[in-house]
């Protein structure tokens, strides 16, 4: 498969014009290929052998018979659709991953911790990854110092899902890319989702409602999407999804403020450019399928944009979940980034 640059460069109309279009290449070029990593024979067995599958299963019909429970009593009440008519047995399995890999699985990587003063460590330099960093794709290296022994403790950014599973630490790009693997090995048809304001999380694909769903392995989040808007405060401008498939402009599922969204992208990319490429990517990601596969997943993506059309004067329901703030990281951090939980 072409790279994205080799994509663009083929096409002279792709070509960008201004920062903001060379950025979006570069945001798209970062993961590109992270969905070849996640078919690998080697990952797939790795991360089918992290989750603990019996507990697990036995969860899922636990959970099963107690939503079969409430929509009984719910069809004595209501006729809308019960928790249970909602989801089926994968969607309620994938909703207990994603609370076991936050839970009991992955750690948050705020700073290296000294395990002989039994005190946190303070940030000292980036460095570029050695040979065997870079094997495991690693982008970056974080170094950290204790203030008391001076002993150094290396933090690299590793992109390779096999190292993650190994390691169970990182940030929210280390979080994503891990569980999306793990999601890979039990069959989920799985989005990345890149958000310009320094965030990604991913999209799954709900087989029983027919729509992809947002879910953050970082917040244990699930069907969520407008917690970044009002329970963080974030400002979108692009939230971009990449798929094995497709990759798709899906920031209006991610806000009520569609005008306001507009206005922020005025000086960025040209809309006629962005949806050119968008496009474009998908016809390469696309082009081995069957004439059949094709017409599906245009069916699918079409469905979807109309999900995305805004009606002036309408506003979307927000949910208690998505009033939120952020519950990963540091406080420090959080309130930097002015995304700290209301009290």
């Amino acid at each position: 498969m072409s790279s994205v640059r080799d994509i663009i460069r083929q096409n002279s109309n792709l070509r960008p014009r201004n920062p903001q279009e060379i950025q979006f290449i570069h945001h798209l070029s970062s993961y590109w290929d992270g969905f070849r990593l996640y078919k690998e024979d080697a990952v797939l067995r790795k991360a089918k052998s992290v989750v603990p599958i019996e507990e697990m299963e036995a969860k899922c019909i636990e959970k099963l018979a107690q939503l079969a429970l409430d929509s009984t009593e719910s069809e004595k009440r209501s006729s809308s659709l019960s928790s249970s008519e909602k989801y089926g047995k994968n969607d309620i399995f994938f909703q207990l991953l994603l609370e076991w890999f936050k839970k009991d699985f992955f750690k948050w990587y705020d700073c290296g911790f000294c395990e002989n003063c039994q005190q946190k460590m303070t940030f000292q330099s980036r460095q570029q990854p050695n040979h065997e960093e870079l094997v495991w794709l690693a982008s970056i290296v974080e170094v950290y110092q204790c203030s008391k022994c001076e002993m150094l403790e290396r933090f690299p950014r590793y992109n390779h899902p096999l190292k993650l599973l190994e390691t169970r630490k990182g940030r929210c790009g280390e979080w994503r890319n891990c569980f999306t693997a793990i999601c890979y090995a039990f069959n989920y048809e799985m989005r990345l989702v890149d958000d310009w304001n320094d965030h990604v999380w991913n999209e799954v694909y709900c087989q029983s409602q027919k729509r992809w769903i947002h879910c953050d392995c970082c917040e244990n989040a699930y069907d969520t999407p407008l917690m970044y808007e009002t329970g963080w405060g974030k400002k979108e401008t692009y939230c971009i999804a990449l798929s094995e498939t497709e990759v798709q402009d899906v920031t209006w599922r991610y806000t009520r403020e569609p005008e306001q969204v507009i206005s922020r992208r005025e000086f960025l990319c040209r809309p006629s450019w962005l949806n050119s490429v968008l496009l474009k990517l998908t016809k390469s990601l696309q082009e081995k399928l069957s004439p059949e596969r094709r017409k599906f997943l245009t069916d699918r993506r079409i469905a979807e944009m109309v999900d995305f059309v805004w009606l002036p004067g309408s506003l979307k329901e927000v949910k208690e979940d998505e009033l939120k703030g952020r519950i990963s990281g540091a406080v420090n951090w959080k309130l930097s980034r002015n995304e700290m939980p209301e009290v």
